[in-house]
């Protein structure tokens, strides 16, 4: 059995355990519908928010989207950050939920 013992090994078995670790922590969590409801609702909220910020996206008097030839890039980042933050907002409900779970003996 490898383990990590440092984040700048990049020895192929590090990497492939860090790969299989990722999957299958993705697996775990996003088996559960309500965890993808949750990922699904937060990423949505944040990519209003992001494009709203930018610019992009307009409330007022009308609905509104504009993207810019320049703001391609923004665009793209700002999609990228609000699909993570997402999938991190619910792996953290994921892990509070199971921590609730366990039976913790202090002594």
């Amino acid at each position: 059995m490898t383990t990590l013992t440092s984040a700048s090994s990049s020895s192929p078995s590090s990497i492939q355990t860090l790969m299989r670790a990722l999957i299958l922590s993705t697996k775990m969590v996003f088996s559960k519908w309500p965890y993808v409801a949750i990922a699904g609702v937060v990423a949505t909220g944040f990519w209003i928010i992001f494009n709203v910020f930018d610019q992009l996206l307009f409330f007022s008097p009308v609905l509104f989207f504009y993207l810019p030839g320049d703001g391609t890039i923004d665009f793209i980042i700002s999609n990228i950050t609000a699909i993570l933050m997402g999938l991190i907002v619910s792996m953290n409900v994921y892990v509070l939920v199971q921590s609730k779970k366990l039976k913790v003996v202090w002594r």
